[in-house]
C-alpha cells in the first residue's frame, strides 16, 4: 500500500465547513420499458461546445458502435450537463452502460476551478457515498463466504460499541440501526454537526481511524430501536468496515483490493483515506453550510474530511471504472450471485436494500421519507462531499447504469437524471 503524503496550504479559512457523505433527494419521473442490444466497440471524439464558465468548456464523447441500431442521444444528453454547467458547476461528468453495453461517457465544463482545466472522460473523482456500495459488498461475500449472517448481532464480530448485542449486520447493511450521524441527526445545523465541523477543523492534516470514529457517537443515544425504521448514518459504513477487518484479519482496504478491485480489473479505484492514487482526484468547490461563502478544497490540505468519511465515502475512482463496478454489482450480479444479488436489491419500504438505496421517482427518496407503496425502479447510491456531487444508479427499466459526477457541492445533479432515462427510452423504440 503506498504511503500517505498530505500538504497544508494554510491560503482560505474554513470557517464552517460540514462534511456530508450523503445527498437528499429530488423529484424525478420514471421511463418506459426496453429491449435488449449488445455494445460491441469504442470509439472516442472531442469536441468544442459553447463556454458557459468564464472559461471555455470541453466536451469529450465517448460514443458508442452497436451490433444493434441503438445509439445514445449524445446531442440531447450533452445539452442536459450543460445546463448544469450553466447553472454553476464548473464541470459535470456523466457516463452510461446500455444493457451492459461499454460506457458512452460525456463532459462537460472545467476539472480545475482555478486552472480552467476542460473536464476528460478520464478524470478520477471522488465518489463520496457511492463508496458504500463497495462495502456492502464486501460484507455481504463474508455472507456467502459463511463467516458473516446478516441476523446475527454485531458484537458476535468483536465490534466494541453500545447495544452492538441489539443491532444485527443487517440494520447496519439497510440503515436500520438507529445508530446517529456523525454530524446533525437530520443532516442539517444542530449542536452535533457543529461539534462535528470543529472536530474537523480543529486539525486538517488529522488521519481518523476507524475506531476514533466510531468511537465520537458512541455516547449518544440512538434514534429510535434498532429495526424499527430507517435513518441514514455513515457510522453504519464504518462499523461494516470494522467488521470486516475484525472477520479478515486485513484492513478493509486491503480487504477491498483483495476481493473487489484486483478481481474486477479496477486498478484505478483507490481509497483516498488511506493511499495515494495514481492520479489526483478532481478538485471542486463547496459552500458553506449558512454561508455563501465559497471555498475550494485544492486550496488546502483536507485529511481529516477525507479520514473523517472513512469507508462511508472516501473512495476516488474513474467515470468507466464507476460504470464497470455497477454493472457487475448491480446489473450483472456477478460480484454476490444471482441469489444474493436479488436479495440485497430488494428495496424495503424504507428505501434500503442491503448496501444500496432504492430509486423511485422522487430519487432516492430515502432521505426524504419514502410515501407508503413507493414503487422502486432502480437502485444504487447517490453521493455528496465538499467540492463532489455523484451518484451511481441501475434503471431496470431502460436496463441502464448511469453515473453523475460534480465538482461542485450542492450541485442538483438528480435535476437530469429522469431527462436522461426517458432519452434512453425514446431511442429505443421503433
Amino acid at each position: 500500500m503506498p504511503t500517505l503524503h498530505t500538504r497544508w496550504l494554510p491560503a482560505v479559512s474554513l470557517l464552517s465547513m460540514v462534511v456530508v457523505a450523503s445527498c437528499s433527494s429530488t423529484p424525478t419521473s420514471t421511463s418506459p420499458t426496453s429491449t435488449r442490444i449488445t455494445t460491441t466497440t469504442t470509439e472516442i471524439a472531442t469536441s468544442s461546445v459553447p463556454s458557459t464558465t468564464a472559461a471555455a468548456s470541453t466536451t469529450t464523447v465517448v460514443a458508442t458502435t452497436t451490433t444493434a441500431p441503438f445509439v445514445l442521444p449524445t446531442a440531447q444528453s450533452q445539452a442536459l450537463l450543460d445546463q448544469l454547467v450553466a447553472a454553476g458547476a464548473p464541470g459535470v461528468i456523466m457516463a452510461v452502460s446500455v444493457h451492459g453495453g461499454s460506457p458512452t461517457i460525456l463532459t462537460s465544463g472545467v476539472s480545475d476551478p482555478k486552472k480552467k482545466t476542460p473536464m476528460k472522460a478520464t478524470d478520477v473523482m471522488p465518489i463520496a457515498s457511492v463508496s458504500k456500495t463497495f462495502v456492502g459488498a464486501l460484507v455481504l461475500l463474508l455472507v456467502s463466504d459463511g463467516k458473516v449472517a446478516l441476523d446475527t448481532p454485531i458484537s458476535a464480530y468483536h465490534v466494541d460499541f453500545p447495544k452492538a448485542n441489539a443491532i444485527t449486520v443487517r440494520e447496519l447493511l439497510s440503515h436500520a440501526s438507529g445508530i446517529p450521524p456523525l454530524g446533525g441527526d437530520k443532516g442539517g445545523n444542530d449542536p452535533y454537526a457543529l461539534a462535528w465541523q470543529n472536530k474537523l477543523l480543529a486539525d486538517l492534516q488529522h488521519h481518523f481511524t476507524l475506531d476514533e470514529l466510531i468511537a465520537y457517537v458512541r455516547d449518544r443515544p440512538l434514534l429510535f430501536a434498532p429495526g424499527t425504521a430507517t435513518s441514514y448514518s455513515n457510522i453504519n459504513t464504518i462499523l461494516l468496515a470494522k467488521i470486516v477487518e475484525n472477520v479478515t484479519g486485513h484492513t478493509w482496504t486491503k480487504a477491498l483490493h483483495d476481493r473487489l478491485l484486483t478481481p474486477l480489473h479496477l486498478t484505478s479505484i483507490f481509497d483516498a483515506g488511506n493511499e495515494v492514487p495514481k492520479v489526483a482526484p478532481v478538485p471542486g468547490l463547496f459552500v458553506l453550510q449558512g454561508n455563501p461563502t465559497v471555498l475550494n478544497n485544492a486550496d488546502f490540505d483536507h485529511m481529516s474530511t477525507l479520514s473523517g468519511l472513512g469507508p462511508a465515502g472516501s473512495l476516488v475512482a474513474p467515470p468507466a471504472d464507476l460504470i464497470t463496478w455497477g454493472n457487475a454489482l448491480l446489473r450483472n450480479k456477478t460480484v454476490l450471485g444471482p441469489e444474493l444479488s436479488d436479495r440485497a436489491h430488494t428495496i424495503a419500504a424504507g428505501g434500503t436494500g442491503l448496501g444500496v438505496l432504492g430509486y423511485s421517482s422522487s430519487f432516492f427518496c430515502m432521505f426524504n421519507g419514502c410515501a407508503p407503496h413507493t414503487t422502486f425502479t432502480g437502485f444504487g447510491a447517490p453521493g455528496s462531499l465538499p467540492g463532489a456531487r455523484t451518484l451511481l444508479l441501475y434503471d431496470t427499466a431502460t436496463d441502464s447504469v448511469l453515473m453523475i459526477f460534480a465538482n461542485r457541492t450542492p450541485t442538483n445533479i438528480e435535476y437530469i437524471v429522469a431527462p436522461e432515462l426517458a432519452l434512453i427510452a425514446r431511442a429505443e423504440k421503433p
